[in-house]
């Protein structure tokens, strides 16, 4: 199994074109009548303001199936394809922007929340939830159907990345290749991982006021209507500011040795070496979610701005949500880095044995 997800640039292509083709298929089954439409008029918790909030099935669901057959075509063309540099670019880029589309701009700022609140529901499910939502019910299907247009996303990424190293002649396996490297990922990932630690502090240092009864940002008023009107979104509110907190801290292990060897003074495990996806693979969830959730947010609330509508909020606090995105651009930015920092050498094409010394 672990050989197989090795090997990804060899399949990624091919599994983007499988995934595409299906979802494509559905949209198709959806236009004619079939039940499930996740968008829209499917959706009863939809927010207003979301991006997808007013689609049908009959409308939407031929421009799934055509967009999920297009996405086919494409993911066969970058497995099986090496054009030449003008037409390798156009390739890449239609990757990256369908990735775009499925991972940022179709969902909307409940999968950041639901990512967040996870963690906690799980925790609190066997012992009959938070309010008594669980784990199975805080993830209905079009909640779920988000997490699937996401993943469908990374395959195009996956696809178009192993596409690129293709074309420039690099090991499939680790993507390096005898060309100097223009930027260093310790360097770049060392700076991201700087601000991807500072930003989230904003964000937390409100909501922990707000807890305290300090009007941070906000309106006495605001604040007093809530604390009466909500009493439980404080708590709720502290939860998430501490978990941004702690997700900051832990934003600086992606570049310190804390985070690549057990400290001395945790018993047991001081000294052992950690594996790298134990980092990778969460900061990647978490920045994805950032990037959708918070660019969702930023347009809804810009949106509010330009109608006249105005923001619950009001004053300096919106500006906390502009964090939000950045956060996830940053995060995201500092886990690649820090992917490439911790490559070893690799056993395709012996390359990196030097720095592994």
């Amino acid at each position: 199994m672990v050989k197989s997800w090795r090997l990804w640039p060899r399949w990624a292509g091919y599994a983007a074109a499988v995934a595409g083709l299906g979802y494509g298929l559905l949209g198709a089954f959806w236009a004619v009548g079939g039940g499930g439409f996740p968008f829209g008029v499917g959706d009863p918790d939809v927010s207003p303001e979301a991006i997808l909030a007013h689609v049908t099935p009959a409308g939407a669901g031929w421009w799934i199936f055509g967009l999920g057959a297009g996405g086919a075509v494409l993911g066969l063309m970058l497995a099986r394809g090496n054009p030449g540099r003008g037409g390798r670019g156009l390739l890449a880029g239609l990757a990256f922007a369908l990735a775009t589309g499925l991972i940022v701009v179709a969902p909307d700022e409940r999968l950041l929340s639901h990512v967040a609140y996870t963690p906690l529901v799980a925790v609190m499910t066997p012992f009959g939830g938070v309010h008594g939502l669980t784990v199975a019910s805080a993830w209905p299907w079009p909640m779920v159907n988000m997490l699937v247009l996401g993943l469908i996303g990374l395959l195009f990424v996956g696809a178009a990345v192993a596409f690129l190293r293709r074309a420039r002649e690099a090991c499939l396996a680790c993507g390096r290749s005898d060309r100097p490297g223009r930027v260093s990922a310790a360097r770049v990932g060392r700076w991201a991982s700087y601000l991807a630690f500072i930003l989230p502090f904003g964000y937390a240092a409100s909501r922990w006021c707000w807890a305290l009864g300090i009007p941070l940002g906000v309106s006495d008023a605001w604040l007093a209507e809530m604390r009466a009107t909500y009493p439980d979104v404080f708590a709720a509110g502290t939860y998430l500011a501490t978990f941004a907190a702690l997700g900051g801290v832990l934003c600086l292990g992606l570049t310190r040795r804390w985070g690549e060897v057990v400290p001395r003074w945790v018993p047991y495990l001081r000294g052992r070496r950690l594996p790298p996806g134990l980092a990778i693979i969460p900061a990647t969830i978490v920045s994805l979610a950032f990037l959708s959730g918070g660019f969702a947010i930023v347009r809804d609330h810009l949106g509010k701005a330009l109608s006249g509508a105005g923001s619950e909020l009001g004053g300096a606090a919106d500006l906390l949500w502009i964090v939000l995105p950045l956060w996830g651009v940053t995060l995201s930015t500092a886990t690649i880095a820090c992917r490439l920092r911790r490559r070893t050498t690799c056993a395709t094409c012996g390359r990196g044995a030097t720095a592994a010394a």
